[in-house]
């Protein structure tokens, strides 16, 4: 039986749909789908930033998500960097495998003290992180060097 897949990403780069769509559907959603090594199921959070305040976007994106969690019963989430909506949506405890009894994967592609940071802050949450740019340089910045794996995109 093939794992299926919640990937909480964004549909455009940093949020907006007048730029590009992200290139996380071609880096991570589109190598799963294309190899057939899992199921996919998508969330874009980006898609509910119409909301004016920051708690209706919160409850909006957590609701959305716990939504797509009951309905497909996902193996794994994955979720993408969330730097662009730290003041705006991402709560750490949200992505609590205990809430969400499910593994909850981070991805970071960068290794910036501040993308460490902000990863820092979800660590405690989440089963482990993963980050994109480069082998060694977050091990400088991490408190829990055994949670973060290396894994350049393909």
């Amino acid at each position: 039986m093939k794992p299926k897949v919640l990937f909480v990403t964004e549909r455009w780069i940093d949020g907006d749909p007048r730029n590009y769509e992200s290139p996380y559907e071609a880096c991570l959603v589109g190598p799963l789908e294309s190899c057939g090594m899992g199921e996919v199921v998508k969330f874009y959070y980006d898609e509910y930033a119409n909301c004016v305040t920051h708690d209706e976007i919160q409850s909006a994106i957590e609701l959305a998500i716990l939504g797509r969690v009951e309905k497909h019963r996902p193996d794994l989430i994955v979720v993408t960097h969330l730097l662009p909506w730290a003041n705006r949506a991402a709560m750490p405890e949200f992505y609590s495998q205990e809430l969400l009894d499910i593994p909850v994967c981070m991805v970071w592609v960068e290794s910036s003290p501040d993308v460490i940071r902000e990863a820092e802050r979800f660590r405690p949450h989440v089963s482990f992180s993963v980050v994109t740019c480069h082998p060694t340089l977050h091990l400088k910045y991490t408190q829990d060097p055994e949670h973060y794996l290396f894994g350049p995109e393909p």
